[in-house]
């Protein structure tokens, strides 16, 4: 059967994940290379012999260290290709997703009662799920990135009569056997401050929050760093004397034991987020338990091999993909899809920094009016401009910043995601302005989730003063169009929710919201509600959702149950039929087939995915140009407009 693996010219065109050279990613895999390169510098056979003491079978540290010292190391030009190739973050998330969701009640009881020890073991015993079945692929993965010594020997060790004992003990026994090894806290200890010090992928780090502490740069990457060990005892010396509320986040993680409490209340002061630890327990709590678990095995199955679900992705990158659409779709519905590539640009485009994200927009040929990008928690920015003539308002908002590109704004924008599964009943809040024929203002038992917060504190006041700005420059009574990919979506959505129900949505000839990839906005109740919303308006609203059917990001937040539907008229991605298609109530979506090695979030990608996918229906890649983005090669950059798809 076929087979689709990450092209070669995703390397050669400087993309690792489409984002060059500054990806995190990226710099993970080198810096990992990097200490299996110089494992005698780092201090790894110290840590691996005294492992494979505490858990009684010091045979297996020593080969570990002996086969490290005999790896030639691949170059990072062929390691970048094999990790790319191998799909190891998607299998990584498989697996742990996947051991996670097998465990009984108790592990997750141990994960939210936050006391030291029982954390330890539900971590410790989910490892071993995860290693018992051979990672999932994840041992086969790392052979194949590592190749030479360690690569022919690990599944093999894995495997072995004595690890497999080792996997089989009870996971309390040995997290006893590790926290009572003299010596191997400050072995890893030594590992990580060698790492920081030393390691050419890993910011330079420092010692203090307050930064009067850093290494300088002629010790971090000067010919003489393997002689510095002067330097490295000051280090660990003022390391260990100081609090931990003055420890640098990177720092407690190589210095302290009990890293756990320090990770979550050094994140939280970071960031800003008082109630970081318990948004991330409540996760897993009893409460969520049941769908969460549903939701994460649902996720890290596989389907059965695909070759129509291959061919489209070669089709897809070579620009020789067609799609049929279904014609209900602009007969029933009104959907244009000139519309929505016009949109799905606007929303891409959103993620750029902002000298090439008002090219890409001026390119469209949509004017800007306004820009909201200091928003509280380094949240998305809100872009909003005028159409060609002037004619239409164009409302985009960016999804969750690439932490590749912004690692704050990136983490806490996923941080949000994360905690966004609360449930909470939503209020309309209708203005007086708005007539409510249908009497939705007075809805109740509309459950929805924290998205609705999110909208309401953040963003709505601003949208809405850039919008009665738009309103005084653009032609009388313009439509108005809202757009956003991801977290992006999920906060159009609420926009075209508030500007109806505000009654500004009456200044405008028509709101309608083109929206990509959203993740779950609540209960079947709220989906129902914004639905009412849109055919208020008799013909004046509509609302368009996108999904990938083997997109992740729309069976999200693990809270919900995997059939909720998304909102609005709900347009399927059809990779097997080559279709887009209105998503009925007996459409499921798609796992990954196994035949296809893509990276995690791959499906996600607005550029390397939705774009060229709409595009497909119409044009294909005419007159397009190479684009990388996601780990996905082909002719996405475009000669888009949005001159004529706006009416």
């Amino acid at each position: 059967g076929l087979e689709w693996r990450v092209p070669v010219r995703v390397l050669a065109d400087g993309a690792w994940t489409g984002l060059g050279d500054e990806d995190p990613y990226r710099d993970s895999i080198l810096a990992v290379r990097e200490l299996l390169a110089n494992p005698d510098l780092y201090g790894v056979p110290a840590v691996l012999a005294s492992v494979g003491e505490a858990l009684e079978s010091p045979l297996i540290g020593n080969s570990l260290s002996s086969l490290l010292r005999l790896q030639a190391a691949p170059s990072e030009e062929e390691t970048l290709l094999r990790a790319a190739q191998a799909s190891i973050v998607a299998d990584l998330v498989s697996s742990v997703t996947l051991g996670l969701a097998n465990q009984p009640d108790e592990v997750f009881a141990e994960l939210e009662g936050r006391a030291q020890n029982e954390t330890l073991d539900a971590v410790v015993r989910i490892l071993q799920d995860v290693l018992a079945d051979c990672g999932g692929g994840i041992v086969e993965d790392i052979a194949f990135i590592a190749g030479g010594a360690l690569g022919q020997a690990l599944p093999g060790l894995i495997t072995s009569p004595p690890v497999q004992e080792i996997l089989a003990r009870p996971a309390s026994e040995l997290v006893e056997g590790i926290r009572s090894h003299p010596t191997l806290e400050q072995d890893v200890a030594t590992v990580a401050v060698r790492t920081l010090l030393y390691n050419p992928h890993v910011p330079t780090p420092c010692l203090r929050l307050d930064q009067t502490k850093c290494v300088p740069y002629d010790v971090l990457f000067g010919d003489t760093r393997g002689e510095d060990a002067a330097e490295l005892l000051d280090f660990l010396e003022e390391a260990a004397t100081l609090e931990p509320e003055e420890l640098n986040f990177t720092t407690a993680l190589g210095i302290r034991s009990s890293v756990g409490e320090l990770i979550t209340e050094e994140v939280a002061a970071q960031l800003g987020f008082v109630d970081l630890g318990a948004d991330l327990l409540s996760l897993v709590s009893r409460d969520m338990l049941n769908d969460t678990r549903e939701i994460l095995r649902d996720i890290a199955y596989v389907d059965p091999p695909s070759d129509a679900a291959v061919r489209t992705l070669y089709n897809l990158g070579n620009g020789t993909l067609e799609v049929a659409m279904e014609a209900a779709l602009s007969e029933e519905h009104g959907y244009s899809v000139s519309t929505a590539v016009c949109l799905a640009n606007a929303s891409a485009a959103m993620y750029e920094d902002p000298g090439l994200m008002d090219a890409w927009l001026e390119g469209l040929g949509l004017a800007p009016v306004g820009e909201v990008d200091d928003l509280p928690g380094g949240a998305g920015r809100a872009w909003v401009g005028l159409g060609p003539g002037g004619d239409q308002v164009v409302l985009s908002i960016e999804g969750t910043p690439y932490i590749q590109s912004g690692l704050i704004r990136g983490a806490i924008g996923w941080y949000e995601d994360l905690v966004s599964s609360r449930p909470q009943q939503y209020d309309p809040e209708c203005s007086p302005d708005f007539a409510d024929p249908a009497g939705l203002c007075s809805a109740a038992g509309v459950t929805g989730n924290r998205f609705a917060e999110q909208y309401a504190s953040v963003y709505e006041e601003a949208i809405e003063a850039l919008l009665r700005e738009a309103l005084e420059q653009a032609s009388p009574e313009p439509a108005l169009y809202i757009t956003g990919h991801s977290l992006g979506a999920a906060m159009a959505t609420h926009a075209f929710l508030r500007v109806i129900l505000s009654g500004l949505g009456d200044r405008f000839s028509g709101v309608h919201g083109y929206v990509f990839a959203a993740p779950g906005l609540g209960e079947e109740t709220f989906t129902d509600f914004v639905n009412q919303v849109a055919d208020s308006g008799g013909g004046k609203y509509s609302l368009f959702s996108h999904r990938n059917f083997y997109d992740e990001v729309p069976r999200l937040p693990p809270s919900r149950a995997v059939e909720t539907p998304a909102a609005g008229v709900v347009l399927g991605l059809d990779h097997l039929e080559q279709s887009l298609r209105q998503v009925g109530p007996g459409d499921v979506p798609h796992n990954l087939p196994s035949n296809i090695k893509m990276p995690f979030l791959g499906y996600h990608s607005v550029l390397a995915q939705y774009l060229p996918f709409l595009r497909a229906v119409q044009n294909g890649a005419e007159g397009c140009e190479l684009g990388c983005d996601t780990s996905q090669c082909g002719p996405f950059k475009c000669p888009d407009t949005c001159e004529g798809a706006l009416q």
